[in-house]
């Protein structure tokens, strides 16, 4: 009898969980009312940005990405302190793709990324040039 309680009262405990986390998310997301933070605008322009321009945004996942967050510091600073440093120089920002010398105390140094070519480093720099 115990064992049988135990059972019901814990699938209720994780019905009652999954519907009140999803219904949560539900207003979240489709209540217009709610302010959105200043980090939710910032993703929601970020989306924008890699739709407009998708090479780029695949080209930042598989290279990039593994050390590099758009807004956060990782292994390396977040690219939107590049795109800052870089201000729209996409000439600059691609010749110090193909050799990178270190920009900041601390933290590694980032290695050559030599195997892109030209027209990847191209579209990456455009893509990283565009965050705000």
């Amino acid at each position: 009898m115990f064992i049988k309680t135990y059972h019901s009262l814990t699938f209720f405990a994780l019905f009652y969980l999954i519907v009140s986390f999803s219904v949560q998310a539900q207003v979240c997301i489709t209540n217009p009312a709610l302010p959105k933070t200043a980090a939710q605008k910032k993703q929601e322009k970020a989306a924008i940005t890699r739709l407009k321009n998708v090479e780029g945004y695949s080209i930042f996942v598989s290279s990039c990405q593994p050390c590099h967050g758009i807004y956060d510091a990782n292994i390396g600073p977040a690219l939107v302190q590049g795109a800052q440093m870089y201000h729209g120089d996409i000439k600059g920002l691609v010749a110090w793709l193909k050799n990178p010398t270190r920009k900041r105390r601390g933290g590694a140094q980032m290695p050559p990324q030599s195997h892109l070519s030209p027209k990847e480093l191209n579209a990456v720099a455009a893509w990283v040039l565009a965050i705000r």
